[in-house]
């Protein structure tokens, strides 16, 4: 949860190999839903989920999207969330709570790029 932790975690994701990124994205994923509340709303840690949706391939992608989706009210009723919901939507308009069909789509798309 340091600045310096996060920058580490974040160039791990940019640069490791293939099989270190999808472990890091799945612990992620598997961190749960209090784990992940805490590392959104995180001044840094929240830098690491970006980048993890960022250079996330499927199945994982749509996991990440799955388990970011349900915080995104929180997110926006918070002032320290609400800057990074923004961010989030404006990248991933999947994350919307009411868009499964449209993540849909997107995930078809992101697995073809």
């Amino acid at each position: 949860k340091q600045k310096f932790s996060s920058n580490v975690v974040e160039k791990c994701l940019l640069l490791g190999g293939e099989e270190s990124r999808r472990f890091m994205i799945a612990e992620l994923i598997a961190a749960g839903p209090e784990a992940l509340r805490e590392l959104l709303l995180d001044a840094f840690a929240n830098y690491v989920l970006q980048r993890a949706l960022n250079v996330a391939e499927e199945p994982q992608f749509s996991g990440l999207i799955n388990a970011i989706r349900p915080h995104m009210e929180m997110l926006k009723n918070s002032a320290a969330g609400k800057r990074i919901a923004t961010k989030l939507l404006k990248r991933y308009p999947q994350l919307a709570p009411n868009s499964h069909h449209h993540q849909q789509a997107i995930s078809n798309t992101h697995t073809h790029t």
